[in-house]
């Protein structure tokens, strides 16, 4: 993954595709194309393709033509394209919580069609998804696939989410896995909320060395393994079928929330894109997840400076004097740089 690509994405909401101008809509990719070379299209819809068949194959087509290659955004473990998530697929929290954690205090105002709701990578519901995601690859012609959200849930989700998951069939893997039973890791996170209080956070330089303090490294393994194993599977299969596979994932700094480990998922796909989104107060946006972070530690009794200090430790651009900062300013832009150099290192030191 040395060489750069460029590309743009298309996302369709429900009302895009009931009054969209498919002419219109061309002369604006022919356009876009004329003054801004890119190698390839993502196209994604929040229903799905299938009620839309002629439009997206038109579309496919229409690349085509242009010599641009097109790639299925397929969102894996919330939001599934033509799956309605159950409650028994989420994740459960380590204080029994399902879903998002009781902490949480983003609203998804903005995002209607988009619930952010996690299943457990360990789910049987991950089969009907990927006999979904083999379902597109045989109606549709795309010349790749950019999986989203093949991930465990983030602050955003409240911090309990965070710290999951223990269903039933986490448990099982676990315990046979590492030899001793996951509810002794599920009290060494108790014990540390009920002591956050005499915990100097500003010592802490990411969330993963914090869990390194908390003992949980087999906890870290195991979650990373977990996505690992899942998009083992779908990049395997699209091997198979000689498509291209992006993985767009957590910005790399705040990629441990989610056990998103990009040095071992890199050898499994053509690309990535980081998601270094330095102003976006939502879901995978930087400011709020470091938002959603922070409230969650200090409203259960931790520093609130140390929580700000560990802040500053971890992305080294802002220093924030009070937690509205984060909300009205989100991060500086210099961050960016900052991240794709930490990114560069680490696979250097594979």
């Amino acid at each position: 993954m040395n060489h750069h690509r460029t590309g743009i994405q298309l996302y369709f909401q429900e009302q895009d595709c009931s009054f969209l101008d498919f002419a219109r809509l061309r002369r604006l990719i022919f356009s876009t194309k004329r003054y801004f070379d890119f190698d390839f299209i993502i196209i994604g819809s929040s229903l799905g393709f299938n009620n839309n068949l002629e439009l997206f194959k038109n579309i496919i087509e229409m690349c085509s033509v242009l010599d641009v290659k097109t790639y299925l955004w397929f969102p894996v473990l919330s939001d599934v394209l033509d799956y309605s998530t159950k409650s028994k697929d989420l994740n459960i929290n380590f204080d029994g919580s399902t879903g998002a954690g009781n902490s949480i205090i983003w609203k998804n105002n903005d995002f209607s069609e988009e619930e952010f709701r996690f299943m457990c990578p360990n789910s049987g519901s991950t089969e009907a998804v990927f006999g979904i995601y083999k379902k597109y690859m045989e109606n549709f012609d795309f010349k790749g696939i950019f999986l989203d959200k093949i991930r465990y849930p983030s602050p955003s989700n409240g911090i309990e989410a965070v710290f999951s998951c223990f269903c039933k069939r986490c448990s099982e893997k676990f315990n046979s896995a590492y030899g001793y039973d996951i509810q002794k890791i599920k009290s060494k996170i108790k014990d540390f909320f009920n002591n956050i209080h005499k915990i100097e956070m500003g010592k802490f330089k990411s969330f993963a060395e914090m869990l390194y303090y908390l003992e949980l490294v087999d906890f870290i393994k195991f979650r990373e393994n977990n996505i690992l194993e899942l998009i083992k599977r779908f990049s395997r299969h699209a091997q198979s079928k000689n498509l291209e596979l992006g993985l767009d994932l957590f910005t790399f700094t705040l990629s441990d929330f989610v056990a998103q480990n990009y040095q071992k998922l890199e050898r499994f796909c053509d690309w990535i894109k980081p998601m270094v989104y330095c102003r976006t107060f939502a879901p995978a946006g930087i400011p709020l997840e470091l938002y959603t972070f922070a409230h969650s530690l200090i409203s259960k009794g931790a520093d609130e400076q140390g929580v700000l200090k560990m802040l500053f430790n971890m992305i080294e651009t802002d220093r924030f004097e009070k937690m509205d900062d984060i909300r009205q300013n989100g991060i500086n832009e210099s961050f960016i740089k900052i991240e794709m150099r930490r990114i560069q290192m680490s696979f250097q030191t594979e």
